[in-house]
């Protein structure tokens, strides 16, 4: 979301050393870099949210099936409880 102030204060104000984007608004690398921005944070809040919770666990048996004897350090969470990623799928 920082991408989005950034843009705004860049075009708006404009930044310290450069002003030469005041006003331009509608420049296409400016505006694709916020739909590709949008694009990823939308995908981080439906992956963490809702029904396709991705967890630390699923996370780390996802890493461990890609990435065969990559050492991954177990959470201090998953050895005192056990994993909820069955109840979440």
């Amino acid at each position: 979301m920082l991408t989005f102030i950034a843009y705004a204060y860049s075009r708006g104000i404009g930044l310290p050393a450069d002003s030469s984007d005041i006003g331009n608004w509608l420049q296409p690398d400016g505006v694709a870099s916020l739909v590709v921005e949008l694009l990823v944070f939308a995908g981080a809040v439906w992956a963490l949210t809702g029904r396709y919770r991705v967890t630390v666990d699923h996370a780390r048996e996802e890493i461990k099936a890609t990435v065969p004897g990559l050492p991954i350090p177990e959470s201090p969470c998953s050895a005192q409880s056990p994993s909820r990623a069955s109840e979440i799928i």
